[in-house]
Parts: structure tokens; C-alpha cells; sequence
């Protein structure tokens, strides 16, 4: 009896080691690395779907020599290699980016939105504190220029002409059409030699080019505007598309339900027949099946199954 039980003792202690030095070997085993643990990792929750992780050529011929309750083991070790990566900080973060890229969303862009909120906030305070007051400002803006020698008001015209010329080089469009039109206007009143009539038309002018200019700004002001918040209510948007979504685990969920309807979905009981050099499903429907279902009926049903009762053990645990 004493010795029966030391061989029962002895026989779960080697099989805990041997399951054990598999999850540590199944990496060689399989000439898989670290880095493609993690990139099956990330595909696994930001691929559109279910799909076959990439193995070398080697490591799948070795896994296709393998008999059924051994696979059934290796499949069991790469699964926990594979979960205890999705419950580390390094996947956590991978996740993080690939999810800011995904929906181009970060850190600096909310504080920036929010204090680019907040000094267009500032700017609309201001704006309407000032309200009437242009009205002001034109007034006594026109009222220091009368003060003004009819020669001082040329040498004003002079440098508006000479500033509108710089400007128009490489102008096009409507802004080229705009500032030729006011050229030939400035032009008209620097042709004026009487010094009297020259003030006069100059300030009507000015009077006139201040007024648009207050009117212009303030028309850019409301489309800046609304520009701004329409990128802001965009970005919103994407922010709550992120956040909704910044989980790693709900991922994980979506892609185990679907890995267990995926594999109590196949028919391992299919029948293949030979046509020309290869085999194919016996059933048509069966021949338009994913490649990841075909790779799962080549696996063998006790393989597969262990994956399935992985991924519910896996689902049932996630929190």
C-alpha cells in the first residue's frame, strides 16, 4: 500500500514537473520568441477577427508529429504563456497606444482641446464685453488721424501702398482680385493733389477701411469658431469611441466568445475525400470555410476541445 502510494506520489510530481517544463519549452518547441507572444497577444484583441497565429514552418511540423494528448498539453502551456503576457503592465500599455492610434486620441490633445476651450472662452468674454465699443474705436481711431497734416497723411498712404504691393506678390484667387481692387483705390487718392480734398477722401476712406476690417475679423472670429467646435465636438467623439473601448479585457472577451463558437462549430467528424493530389471536404460547405476553422478541424477534436475548455475557464475568470 505505502509503496502504491509513493508511486501515485511519485507519478504527480513528475507530471507536474513535465507540464511545468512544458510551459516553459513550448516556446523552443515551437521556435516561437517573447516578441511573437506578444504580437499574438495584440492581434488577438485588436484584429477584426479570429485568425491563426503565426508559427515557423519548424515549430508547426513539430506540433503536426505530436500525439493527441500531447498536443492537448502544448496547447494548454502556449495558452497560459499567452494569458499570463495579457495580464502584464507591458500589454497593458501596448493596448493603450494601439488603441490612442486607432482613434488618434492622447494626453497632450485633451489638454490642449481644454485650453483651447478655454481661451476661446476668454476671447468670447472679451468680445462681448466690448461689444459697442467699436463703434468707439473707429471714432477716435478717425479722429487722430484728422489731427494730421494732408503730408503725414501721405506718407501713411505711402507705406499702405507699399505693404499692399509686398502683399500681393504671390496672391491668388479672391485674396489677389480683393487687394488689386484696393490698389487702384489707394492710387486714386494719392493722385489727388488737392491737399484739402486729399484729407477728406483719405479719412472717408479710412473711416470706411476700419469699419470693414472690424467687420472681417469679427467674421472669421465666428467661423474659427465654429470650426473649432467642430473639431472639438470630433474629437469628443473619438475620446468617448477610446475610452468605451480602452479595456484590454473586453477585447479579450469578444475574441474567447468567439474562438469557443468557432470550435464547437466544426465538424470533426467530416468526411474527406481525395480529389487529384489533396483532400478536400466531403460536404461543399464545408470546402468555403475560414481558413481558422479548417486549421482548427486539422488540429483533431481533443486538441481543440482543450482550447475551447481553456478559453471558458479563461472567459469565466476575467473580471
Amino acid at each position: 500500500m505505502i509503496q502504491k502510494r509513493f508511486a501515485l506520489t511519485l507519478l504527480l510530481a513528475t507530471a507536474g514537473f513535465w507540464i511545468a517544463a512544458r510551459t516553459a519549452d513550448i516556446l523552443a518547441d515551437l521556435r516561437l520568441k517573447t516578441e511573437n507572444i506578444q504580437e499574438i497577444s495584440m492581434d488577438a484583441v485588436t484584429s477584426d477577427g479570429l485568425s491563426v497565429p503565426y508559427v515557423p514552418y519548424e515549430g508547426k511540423q513539430w506540433a503536426k508529429a505530436l500525439s493527441a494528448p500531447a498536443k492537448v498539453e502544448a496547447v494548454k502551456a502556449l495558452g497560459r504563456i499567452v494569458r499570463a503576457y495579457t495580464e502584464t503592465e507591458d500589454f497593458r500599455k501596448r493596448y493603450d497606444q494601439y488603441m490612442q492610434e486607432k482613434y488618434d486620441v492622447s494626453t497632450d490633445q485633451t489638454q490642449r482641446l481644454q485650453s483651447d476651450q478655454n481661451a476661446r472662452q476668454q476671447m468670447s468674454e472679451q468680445t462681448e464685453a466690448l461689444g459697442g465699443s467699436y463703434d468707439e474705436m473707429v471714432r477716435q481711431s478717425t479722429q487722430a488721424m484728422a489731427q494730421m497734416e494732408p503730408s503725414m497723411l501721405r506718407m501713411v498712404l505711402k507705406t499702405q501702398i507699399e505693404g499692399l504691393v509686398e502683399g500681393l506678390n504671390g496672391a491668388e484667387g479672391e485674396t489677389k482680385t480683393k487687394g488689386a481692387a484696393e490698389l487702384t483705390q489707394l492710387k486714386k487718392l494719392q493722385a489727388i493733389t488737392n491737399p484739402a480734398e486729399f484729407k477728406k477722401q483719405y479719412l472717408a476712406y479710412y473711416t470706411q477701411w476700419m469699419n470693414q476690417q472690424i467687420k472681417e475679423g469679427n467674421a472669421r472670429m465666428v467661423e474659427d469658431e465654429e470650426e473649432a467646435k467642430e473639431k472639438a465636438a470630433d474629437y469628443q467623439k473619438r475620446l468617448a469611441e477610446y475610452k468605451a473601448h480602452a479595456n484590454p479585457k473586453l477585447a479579450l472577451k469578444e475574441r474567447l466568445r468567439e474562438c469557443i463558437t468557432l470550435i464547437e462549430s466544426v465538424d470533426f467528424n467530416a468526411r474527406l475525400i481525395k480529389k487529384g493530389s489533396r483532400l478536400e471536404f466531403e460536404n461543399p460547405d464545408y470546402r468555403s470555410k475560414s481558413s481558422t476553422w479548417k486549421t482548427v478541424f486539422r488540429m483533431g477534436q481533443e486538441p481543440a476541445m482543450a482550447v475551447r475548455d481553456f478559453a471558458q475557464v479563461w472567459l469565466k475568470e476575467l473580471k
